[in-house]
């Protein structure tokens, strides 16, 4: 509670009077990069292997963690100079083309093995139903709390990909790592212990 008080107290000072606070929405792809500790905890638990899911077509934009920090810095600089923008969003995405998630994996990280053969995304929806009806039938007895949503399955079976001309024109934000620069960094991290 201390911790939240505090960063009111922040935002009201940064926001000069105190009277209104400015904010923008920053919209990503999926995230990898330094300290991407939930996809890190992942790839540990199971040991580097990952079977795949869905549709072989399902692509989505993926941002390295060092562009999504800068497209940060560029929104605070823009703000700052242009407080109208408030209230917009913006999408953020890095030069790379939109990619299946699991091709991302199998060329970004050596030490990661991708199965072959995919898990049709019915046969997980499926499974997912069932145990999300098990949850409700079960719930005047246990609260469970299953941790994905219908939302994440979606991305196993659609493309995902988003427009930076926005965020180029009004916040001056352009990637300012290349994937190749990225992906160094990011086999260093993600990399067997």
């Amino acid at each position: 509670m201390k911790m939240m008080a505090a960063v009111v107290r922040l935002f009201l000072f940064l926001a000069g009077d105190g009277a209104t606070l400015h904010t923008i929405s920053l919209r990503i792809g999926a995230l990898y990069g330094e300290e991407d500790v939930r996809h890190k905890k992942m790839l540990e638990e199971s040991g580097y292997k990952m079977n795949r899911i869905g549709r072989r077509d399902s692509a989505l934009d993926v941002n390295y963690a060092g562009n999504v920090a800068w497209a940060h810095v560029a929104s605070i600089r823009a703000l700052t100079k242009n407080p109208e923008i408030g209230g917009h969003f913006y999408y953020i995405n890095d030069d790379l083309p939109s990619i299946n998630r699991f091709d991302f994996a199998e060329a970004l990280l050596p030490d990661v093995t991708v199965s072959k053969f995919s898990v049709p995304y019915f046969l997980i929806f499926f499974i997912f139903s069932l145990i999300k009806i098990a949850l409700y039938v079960i719930s005047p007895l246990y609260k469970g709390n299953f941790p994905l949503s219908e939302q994440f399955l979606y991305y196993y079976k659609h493309q995902f990909s988003y427009n930076r001309g926005k965020a180029e024109r009004e916040l001056g934000y352009m990637p300012i790592y290349t994937y190749e620069e990225g992906a160094r960094r990011s086999q260093k991290y993600y990399g067997k212990s």
